[in-house]
């Protein structure tokens, strides 16, 4: 009976090992997902991106205004809204990027139209620029660096052209980089290392930020359209997704970094 016993002990410890394995999680602690109720009976349209004030709070762009997150209830700012006004206009498009300043105020794009500056502490905007010279121009997308000075960049279809402009607060835009581009060929753009990025097939284009340097570099087979940056780095995948390359900043040179 005892070695019956030891038998069975032997034939369950495989599941009492399997029932006492750890749970391994794929996304680390910090950055865990939360399902945030917003509780609002309004509709509140589409979502297209979000950041944080320096108190905390959530700001959302969309289909439907700025809207504003305390935890509690939701403020959305559009046009033609008396308590909470955007913009001075009657129509306002699709609301874009947005990127908080050191301030904690927002640079945020209007679609293809224009830009603004929100200030979240006063909540109003403050001033509205548009970079289009002509009616063919169209708004591609912006980008801020750590210095705060605000870049956005814009297509024209019919020269075929990609222009970086750059703006400080309330100074005059200024064209820094201007080059031949085909909306036939698709290209992706990205400020990352204090520089322009620009990708397209097989080719990744450095622009220094002032726009007066550039480089270019090949990655072998082509290049998978998905990047990931921050201020010191600046990661590519190939278009077989398996290999990741980094520019190193010390060679100046990309880098296969790893093999996936």
């Amino acid at each position: 009976m005892l070695h019956k016993y030891y038998i069975l002990l032997l034939l369950m410890l495989p599941f009492y090992t399997m029932a006492q394995k750890p749970v391994f999680k794929s996304i680390p602690p910090e950055y865990e997902l939360e399902y945030i109720r917003f509780n609002n009976k309004n509709d509140l349209g589409l979502f297209q991106n979000i950041n944080e004030d320096n108190e905390g709070n959530l700001w959302l762009t969309g289909t439907k205004g700025l809207h504003f997150f305390d935890g509690n209830q939701v403020i959305t700012y559009t046009c033609g809204n008396k308590p909470f006004s955007l913009l001075p206009d009657s129509t306002m498009g699709w609301l874009y990027w947005i990127h908080k300043d050191k301030e904690g105020n927002f640079w945020v794009q209007e679609g293809e139209k224009r830009h603004f500056y929100f200030d979240t502490h006063r909540r109003k905007t403050i001033f509205v620029f548009d970079e289009k010279k002509d009616t063919t121009d169209k708004i591609y997308c912006s980008a801020l660096d750590s210095n705060g000075i605000f870049f956005t960049t814009v297509v024209n279809n019919n020269n075929k052209t990609f222009s970086i402009y750059r703006k400080i607060k309330t100074q005059p835009l200024e064209e820094v980089y201007k080059t031949r581009h085909d909306i036939k060929i698709p290209f992706l753009y990205r400020f990352s290392c204090n520089n322009h990025w620009l990708i397209y097939k097989d080719v990744v284009k450095r622009i220094s930020s002032d726009g007066k340097k550039e480089r270019s570099y090949r990655i072998p087979g082509g290049i998978f359209f998905h990047s990931n940056s921050d201020k010191k780095k600046f990661y590519l995948i190939n278009s077989t997704q398996d290999a990741l390359y980094k520019w190193n900043a010390v060679t100046d040179s990309m880098e296969q970094f790893a093999h996936l």
